[in-house]
This record gives C-alpha cells, structure tokens and sequence, in this order.
C-alpha cells in the first residue's frame, strides 16, 4: 500500500507524547520519536538484534555492530514501553514508538525477538486468534501485520493520522483508534479490501482499549480523561469513570471480566466497577504507567513510558521488575 508522506511525519511528530498511552501533558511529546524512522520493508525471518540491519536518517543500510550494546532488556533497548500483549505462547510483545518492537520472555525479561526502527513508530499491538500480530504505526497512520512464522509484511493497512489504540473484537473484527495525530474510531477490513468503517469520527482520542464482555469498546477518553464504553456499531458512548487522580491510559478485562486500567502519573494501577464507576488502587508504580495485559493463567503486567521497564504487579500490591 501507498505509504504516507513525509507532510505527515512532520505534522504528527511534534504530537507524539509518550504515545501510546502517554503522560499527563499530550502536548510536551517532540522528545519521544526520533525523526529518522524509515519507511517499513519486508523482513523474511525475525532476526536477533546482534544481525539486524541499522538505518540512518537516510534510510541507508549499515551493519549492526557484532555484539548488542548492553543487557539485552527491553527496558535498556527501548528507553520507552508503550502498548504490550501477550500472544497464544503467553511471550509478551512490546511496542516501542521509539524503535520498534520487542517479543519478551516475562519470568526472565530476556528479549526473545526484535523488529528494529524499519517498523516506524510501532505504538501499540494486538495478537488475532491465528497468532498474527497488528501494530500500529502512529506517524505513517497505517496498521502493520506480523504473520505468526515472524515475517513481517511489506504491505500496510492504510487507516487514518494517529492511529494508535487497537483491539479485536470476540469475533475477529478489528478496530483502531486515532489519538495525538488525529481523532476517530475505526474498523479495519484486515485483508485491506475495503476502506476502514467510520465508527466516530470525533470520539476523544480513545486511548489503550479492549473489548469487554459484553460486546462493547472500553476506552479511556484522552481528551476528558475519563473511561467510556463504546458502541462498536454506532459509536456511541457512554462515561463509567471520571475521577482519576491523573490520567487514564489503557484498560483491559481480565478473565473474569473485571476492567483494569492504568494512570499516567501518579502511575496507578486500578481495578474499576464498570457498573458504579467505583476505583480500587491495586498498586501504585514509580514514574508514568503506558499500558497493561494479562496472561493466560491472570498474571498482570504494566508498561513505562518513564524507562522502557516492564514490571508485574503481585496480588498483594507489590511489583516484580520483569526488565
């Protein structure tokens, strides 16, 4: 697909906060992407960071220096952690708006796969049923795809400036949200056939969102701050919270179907009643929260957009440092 030009990249990349699900102030963002992400090429296998190529600002191919520089963490590799998701072998992939994406081992905190800057500005990502991988790209406006052998494909899914939260539904549908480059909610045909669907136009800026239960978008509103629950069909939306102590950035439902969600800064992480709006802090981290996923057996992690770390939150409120 036709890729977007650089009028878009200068536009978006004064926009881009911590991205994702970002800091208290969207505005104070220019220091989070750097200007030289390259335009997006086809990667046969996923290659270990000691042999994957480097670009330049120019988008010239140099090599990779023999051995990676530091621990091989996310947290020392990204300096940022935006959107995670844990895929159907409960490895837990990271999206970095900085410089790419990372597939983590969440007991050791090892980095199992890297997909270097040629994924642009990777800011959150999702994994369908097949195990495929969709990522956003917030610069270019597109969703890229990582097929479940690892390749990433050349081809991307055109969407709409910002695109940046994204979820599928139960049944496989898949819907993007615009946030700091644009506004609106979207559904996107995952085969590229058709156009994406305009579920609404002027939403908020739906930040990290999941579907719950009940067949409805959960998302915070980024403009308001508030969480809101999202007709998929018409786009209507309803508030269920509004009484964060700083800003709301992700949500996710657990297993039993109870909404999670994080705070900027103060970094908290809250347990929220969908039908009181009532918020219980489970914990409460250092720096600024980004987003948040389950595992398979209910595990919760949380991403920080302060260092690129990783860290679980235990049931008694305490945090593992994965990275």
């Amino acid at each position: 697909r036709q890729q977007r030009g650089c009028s878009i990249h200068l536009a978006l990349i004064g926009l881009v906060a911590f991205t994702g699900c970002s800091s208290d102030e969207p505005e104070d963002t220019a220091d989070s992407v750097e200007a030289d992400a390259t335009e997006p090429t086809t990667v046969a296998e996923t290659v270990p960071p000691e042999a994957a190529p480097a670009t330049d600002a120019l988008g010239t191919t140099t090599e990779a220096p023999a051995e990676p520089v530091g621990p091989p963490t996310v947290g020392s590799a990204t300096q940022i952690a935006n959107g995670i998701f844990f895929d159907q072998e409960d490895r837990l992939w990271v999206a970095s708006v900085r410089v790419g994406i990372f597939v983590v081992d969440p007991d050791s905190g090892e980095v199992l796969q890297r997909y270097p800057a040629n994924v642009a500005s990777a800011d959150d990502l999702t994994v369908a049923s097949d195990g495929t991988v969709y990522f956003t790209d917030l610069l270019q406006g597109q969703v890229g795809i990582i097929d479940p052998d690892g390749t990433l494909r050349e081809e991307r899914l055109e969407v709409a400036p910002g695109a940046n939260s994204i979820t599928f539904s139960d049944d496989g549908r898949l819907f993007v949200g615009s946030v700091f480059g644009g506004d609106g909610l979207f559904e996107v045909d995952t085969t590229g056939a058709t156009p994406p669907r305009v579920v609404t136009p002027d939403p908020g800026q739906l930040n990290g969102m999941d579907f719950g239960p009940d067949g409805f978008i959960y998302a915070p509103r980024w403009t308001e701050s508030t969480i809101v629950r999202v007709d998929p069909e018409t786009g209507e939306f309803t508030t269920i919270a509004e009484n964060s102590e700083s800003r709301y950035t992700a949500v996710k439902f657990d297993a039993d179907g109870v909404l999670h969600t994080v705070e900027s800064n103060p970094a908290h992480v809250v347990e929220i009643d969908i039908t009181t709006g009532e918020r219980t802090i489970l914990a409460t981290l250092e720096g600024t929260n980004d987003n948040l996923a389950f595992d398979s057996t209910g595990r919760l992690f949380v991403s920080s957009t302060t260092d690129g770390s990783i860290h679980e939150v235990l049931d008694d409120g305490s945090v593992r440092l994965v990275n």
